[in-house]
């Protein structure tokens, strides 16, 4: 997890390299954001009650998010298990892709 500063860094900065929206696979009905910008990479997922499909915001952990700078994104797998986890191996794939092509090398 980035600090304070740097959180807010990475999700005040506008250059989106990869954005993913969408529903998480099945059977799961939760929500998930996947955002790869020029500082970071933003992870966000809105828990949907599988009985009702309500989002119930508010709700204790109702939204995770989790973010980390491109340069620990590509040099740590953990953020990648929840994407994957969230997500699908396509996402994962193309988010990787786009912080790998965004660290100075």
């Amino acid at each position: 997890q980035v600090d304070k500063m740097a959180d807010h860094a990475i999700k005040a900065d506008k250059t989106v390299l990869y954005e993913h929206t969408g529903q998480a696979p099945s059977p799961s009905k939760n929500y998930v954001q996947v955002i790869v910008n020029s500082k970071g990479v933003i992870l966000r997922v809105w828990r949907i009650n599988p009985q009702s499909g309500i989002h119930h915001l508010g709700a204790a952990d109702s939204v995770h998010e989790d973010i980390c700078t491109l340069e620990e994104f590509t040099k740590f797998d953990t953020l990648h298990d929840q994407i994957l986890r969230a997500a699908d191996q396509d996402v994962l794939t193309q988010a990787v892709a786009a912080a790998k092509a965004a660290v100075p090398h």
